[in-house]
């Protein structure tokens, strides 16, 4: 005997729940990094600001923002600074990168790539080298940093500056 009752259709949503999910869930993190891009670097750029009102003009010819997605890195290829006041002075150093990861943006790793090369207002110069040199920055709740750490392995100075213990 054939069974003459309609068979109940199985839901398509089991079958297409998980992968619209897995969609949804990837387009928020997409959001939420291009957010949290948008907020560093603002905030960098706060940051340079603030430091040119106080005489102390950073330039960053190459900058670059990666680190998709569950960190933020900003990449900075030949930042130089000119400072002025009591001993102005124009240096430079080889690349910085930063990198925070997504989920506790106000702590940053830093690493500087040497040299840096320093040129002061009265002609003198200082060169520093180095194996590696890392600093860890905790920005507070006033957007200052609260907590920092520097490290640097096999340090080198020459130049005029070095030499006369400037």
């Amino acid at each position: 005997m054939v069974n003459s009752l309609p068979q109940k259709r199985s839901s398509r949503l089991r079958l297409y729940g998980p992968p619209v999910l897995l969609v949804l869930a990837g387009l928020a993190l997409s959001g939420f990094w291009m957010f949290a891009k948008t907020q560093a670097e603002t905030s960098m750029d706060r940051w340079m600001a603030q430091e040119a009102a106080s005489g102390r003009v950073w330039t960053c010819p190459d900058r670059s923002i990666g680190g998709y997605p569950f960190r933020i890195e900003i990449s900075c290829t030949g930042p130089t600074l000119k400072a002025a006041g009591n001993v102005p002075f124009k240096a430079s150093v080889g690349r910085i990168l930063a990198v925070a990861q997504i989920y506790q943006p106000d702590l940053a790793i830093v690493e500087f790539s040497g040299p840096l090369q320093q040129k002061n207002a009265d002609g003198t110069t200082l060169d520093v080298t180095w194996e590696s040199l890392r600093a860890s920055v905790h920005i507070g709740a006033d957007q200052t940093p609260d907590r920092v750490s520097v490290e640097m392995k096999k340090v080198q100075l020459a130049g005029d500056a070095a030499a006369s213990g400037t």
